[in-house]
């Protein structure tokens, strides 16, 4: 339901949660975006963009020089997912309808999946609003691989394709 933008951000947010300090936002440690990059699983350019699109946004603070990196600026038990959704996804971070097209259903005037689908997006809202960077930050699958990168004994497969 969210763009690989928003995946692709939230991964990283979640990704610097789980290296740094989670106590106090004035002694994290920065981490380097080419460090953040191979953590999350996302390409270095295409994190840039993301990296500075959540700086202007106040999530992370972004550092030059020795030492420098990016940090959050909040706790992250004080970041909802939706603050990073709706800032990449826009209005469609909370759909109006289930066959889009900027169409606003209503329980006046519905689609023909308006009801089904009203349960199902409320629940979606919800848990937006209510799941936090913390709730997600840290190893993603059971081997301790990241959210989006391949399991340890695949990437040495492969390392030699």
């Amino acid at each position: 339901m969210i763009s690989a933008t928003s995946e692709h951000a939230l991964r990283a947010i979640a990704s610097i949660a789980a290296v740094t300090n989670p106590t106090s936002p004035e002694t994290r440690e920065p981490i380097l975006a080419r460090d953040l990059s191979s953590r999350a699983g996302v390409p270095l350019n295409y994190l840039s963009k993301i990296l500075g699109t959540l700086s202007r946004a106040g999530i992370l603070q972004a550092s030059r020089g020795r030492g420098g990196g990016y940090r959050l600026v909040r706790s992250a038990d004080q970041i909802p997912l939706i603050d990073v959704v709706e800032l990449f996804d826009g209005v469609t971070a909370r759909p109006d309808c289930f066959f889009g097209g900027g169409r606003k259903c209503s329980d006046d005037n519905p689609c023909t999946a308006h009801d089904a689908f009203k349960q199902v997006r409320e629940q979606y809202i919800d848990f937006l609003e209510s799941t936090t960077i913390a709730d997600i930050a840290g190893p993603t699958y059971a081997d301790g691989a990241p959210a989006g990168g391949l399991p340890p004994l695949i990437r040495q497969e492969n390392a030699f394709s």
